[in-house]
């Protein structure tokens, strides 16, 4: 276990314990949110070369407490989920390219309506082209940034906009011809869609 991790597993629960003191008890309260998007999402690099352009659907769910800590908004549990559907370029049009990615870690960072979360996810990559010889699922952790607007539409409704960008950990099959394809790699993905908070 790395020193960051360690520091994190002795910080973490001595901010809970301090949040939660009785003394701090009429200062914490409930925290939530919801978030459903749709967007676009773009290959970069050798990945260009097989599939293209295809499209991103993203659910974040998560639910916590506000704490009136310095550096701390709100601790708590949730899943950021997004699927995205690429076509390829060669093989029939059945072939599919399929990536699943569910964080690891995001740490969001909030300035008024800008909001900036970099992490590491989980990306599941779900290759199928007969036609190439390439039948494959793939798992391999993923570097994620991500920058959204967030307007207010109401207390409780934002209208939001994300750009990311990610990179996973590299994963290659040989196809029926000899080449080698990239399953996995860099993307670059836009969403819009509406932020709800309880």
């Amino acid at each position: 276990m790395n020193k960051v991790m360690r520091s994190l597993l002795v910080v973490l629960p001595l901010l809970l314990a301090f949040g939660a003191s009785p003394a701090r008890a009429g200062e914490i309260s409930a925290a939530g949110d919801v978030i459903l998007e749709a967007g676009k999402t773009w290959p970069n690099g050798p990945l260009q070369d097989w599939i293209g352009p295809g499209t991103a659907l993203r659910a974040r769910l998560f639910g916590g407490a506000h704490l009136k800590i310095p550096y701390v908004n709100a601790v708590g549990l949730g899943i950021d989920f997004t699927y995205a559907n690429h076509p390829f370029k060669l093989g029939s049009p059945d072939a599919r390219y399929h990536r699943y990615l569910w964080d690891w870690l995001f740490i969001p960072v909030s300035i008024g309506w800008f909001q900036i979360t970099p992490g590491v996810a989980w990306v599941v990559t779900d290759v199928h082209n007969d036609d190439l010889g390439i039948v494959r699922t793939s798992i391999r952790p993923a570097g994620v940034l991500t920058a959204a607007l967030r307007v207010p539409v109401t207390s409780l409704i934002m209208l939001r906009t994300d750009f990311r960008t990610e990179i996973a950990f590299a994963d290659r099959a040989q196809t029926n011809t000899g080449a080698t394809m990239n399953l996995t790699g860099s993307f670059w993905t836009w969403f819009g869609g509406l932020e709800a908070e309880f």
